[in-house]
């Protein structure tokens, strides 16, 4: 999802392990959801899940 313009999808009980949210504009209660679940890294650009998303 690098780079992508994501603020109204809906993510809840999506599975995101290993993705990448580099650059991609989501809403801050997307990223709340978002952080509850995020784990991994990504295996092309070595990037955790929760780094990318910036959660607490």
């Amino acid at each position: 999802m690098e780079g992508a313009f994501a603020s109204s999808a809906q993510f809840q009980g999506a599975i995101i392990d290993g993705a990448d949210f580099t650059d991609v504009l989501l809403r801050n209660d997307a990223v709340d959801v978002l952080c509850k679940s995020a784990k991994g890294v990504n295996p092309t650009t070595g990037r955790a899940t929760r780094d990318t998303l910036y959660c607490p």
